[in-house]
Order: C-alpha cells, then sequence, then structure tokens
C-alpha cells in the first residue's frame, strides 16, 4: 500500500516458515532486507513491513495411508 503524499509504503508479506526455525529472528531478517531492497529499487520509504507467517513446514515428508497402502507425501 502506497502512501502517495508522504511517498511511502506499507507492505504485508505472507511466507511459510521451516520449523525449528526462530520466527522473531527470522521476521527481523525478512523486514530488514525487504526495506533494504523496496529503497534501493524505488527511493521509496518504507512505514513498516507486516510479516504474516502462514504454514509451519515440517522437516520430514507427511506421512498417510491411502487404501491400507502407506504412502509417503512430500511437503512443498
Amino acid at each position: 500500500e502506497q502512501d502517495q503524499k508522504k511517498h511511502s509504503v506499507h507492505i504485508r508479506i505472507e511466507v511459510n516458515i521451516l520449523y525449528g526455525i526462530p520466527v522473531p529472528e527470522k521476521a527481523v531478517e525478512i523486514q530488514n532486507k525487504i526495506v533494504e531492497e523496496i529503497t534501493k529499487f524505488t527511493g521509496l520509504h518504507v512505514a513498516c513491513v507486516h510479516v504474516v507467517f502462514k504454514i509451519l513446514l515440517l522437516k520430514e515428508p507427511t506421512k498417510y495411508t491411502v487404501n491400507n497402502e502407506f504412502t509417503v507425501k512430500e511437503d512443498s
């Protein structure tokens, strides 16, 4: 969302995260990188970056059965 009067933007980003990664540290890392890149490419001031973690990804494939057969479903 861009504020035309203040030449600034508000950004909301949705990401998935791998289980075991510290969420607060990753959020700060994402925020800093987005601010740096948006400012570098557009010259706009980034007023805020709201990071939403949508899905927690598991390191190992999810296992389930279909018709009594063992199947492994890879998380993507």
